[in-house]
């Protein structure tokens, strides 16, 4: 994971756009930004398969159950949550249960628990889920 800032901030930011640039390690531009489009999540789920992998949306409940059994213990992955700074949702990257990054200019995270995470799956275990 390389940390991508966000260029944009409040109710247009693009912090999603730079959370995924981060957890694959490519520049901001190279991501597309997904959520300004009523499909988003469907354009981004079709999007990142030419890296071999798929994204499955977890919410909070749910993911605590798998959290316990150690499942996502050093994955990074995408949290969802209401920003620390601004009255918006806000995307953050954790790996496991912690917060490694957040692309926003303050870097305060987000206020309380996330409320769903974005975990990246891998199509082809064999293959060590590179993407290179």
């Amino acid at each position: 994971m390389k940390p991508v800032k966000q260029t944009r901030t409040g109710s247009n930011g693009n912090c999603f756009q730079a959370c995924v640039a981060s957890v694959l390690e490519l520049p901001l531009e190279a991501v597309p930004d997904f959520c300004n489009g009523a499909d988003w999540f469907l354009e981004f789920s079709k999007w990142i398969l030419q890296f071999n992998l798929s994204v499955i949306r977890i919410e909070t409940g749910n993911f605590l159950q798998l959290q316990q059994g150690g499942f996502l213990k050093g994955a990074y992955m995408l949290a969802g949550g209401k920003s620390a700074v601004r009255d918006v949702l806000h995307e953050v990257v954790y790996c496991g249960d912690k917060m490694v990054h957040d692309p926003a200019p303050e870097g305060k995270g987000l206020e309380g628990e996330p409320i769903d995470y974005m975990v990246f799956i891998t199509h082809n275990p064999a293959v060590g889920g590179s993407i290179e």
